[in-house]
């Protein structure tokens, strides 16, 4: 079997513009099935309903990808300043439009370039659009943690990060360690500044993480990011108040210590000055 080249990924995924890649051996995320479980109990009848179908396949690459053997995962850093808009607040990520086309753009770059070293290459690219726990994933390839707040942390570059990846069916000469370092430890101040209160640190039942590392559950039926993306595309105003914003929310990133001893603002890895 064509085996993929661990150096040809990185290089493809940095001049496609990536700010960080990580190669994961595919496998079934069995231990991550208490903690999914967990999150969407959180939000009761108002779980996003494309997260509560079928959230075993979420598990597996193999029910994607036919003969997964490494997932692949890319972040891109953003400007992590709020867009302010007559209106209201929209949220960092949203300051250059929908990222989802670009970066599934960037993904198919590398799929190209990698079906090019392996004929026959079968693969897939995803950003939010497949059944793929993408932050777990980012740290089983060694990109960072699944902060308090949620989401993926890394040491260097904070949570601003947007993920992609792709899973593949061909082996890689090399993997990358997952993530075994330091969290958040005992912080709880994404927790406590949310406005709404979203944010709930539950131990997930038959799971052997440590309490000073447990990430915290979102409750969607509070959250501002929830309510302000998913009602737009129901066409349905949110009734909870929603602290000045107008689409998403980024307050649960402001307040992380881990984000302010990052240099900002930053954008795709480069450096820029404040405008």
């Amino acid at each position: 079997m064509p085996v993929l080249s661990y150096h040809h990924i990185k290089e493809y995924a940095a001049e496609a513009g990536f700010s960080l890649s990580g190669v994961a051996r595919s496998r079934v995320l069995e231990e991550h099935g208490p903690r999914f479980a967990a999150s969407l109990a959180a939000s009761g009848e108002g779980a996003l309903g494309y997260l509560v179908r079928d959230p075993a396949r979420r598990l597996d690459p193999g029910r994607l990808v036919p003969g997964a053997l490494t997932v692949v995962m890319c972040a891109m850093a953003y400007d992590p300043r709020p867009v302010e808009t007559p209106d209201g607040l929209v949220s960092a990520h949203r300051r250059d439009g929908d990222y989802h086309p670009r970066i599934m753009a960037m993904l198919g770059a590398m799929l190209d370039r990698l079906r090019a070293d392996v004929p026959g290459l079968v693969g897939r690219a995803f950003c939010d659009t497949s059944p793929i726990l993408e932050k777990a994933w980012a740290v089983e390839a060694g990109l960072g943690w699944i902060g308090r707040n949620s989401l993926l942390v890394n040491l260097s570059l904070g949570s601003y990060l947007l993920l992609g990846g792709l899973v593949l069916a061909a082996p890689a000469d090399r993997y990358d360690e997952p993530y075994s370092g330091s969290g958040c430890g005992a912080c709880r101040r994404c927790v406590a500044a949310c406005p709404a209160g979203a944010l709930a640190v539950v131990t997930a039942p038959d799971t052997t993480e440590s309490p000073s590392e447990t990430p915290a559950t979102v409750d969607t039926r509070r959250c501002i990011s929830a309510l302000t993306i998913e009602s737009l595309r129901s066409g349905i105003s949110p009734a909870d108040p929603l602290h000045g914003w107008i689409y998403g929310c980024d307050v649960c990133q402001t307040v992380c210590p881990r984000q302010k001893k990052c240099d900002s603002p930053k954008k795709n890895g480069i450096f820029f000055e404040n405008q």
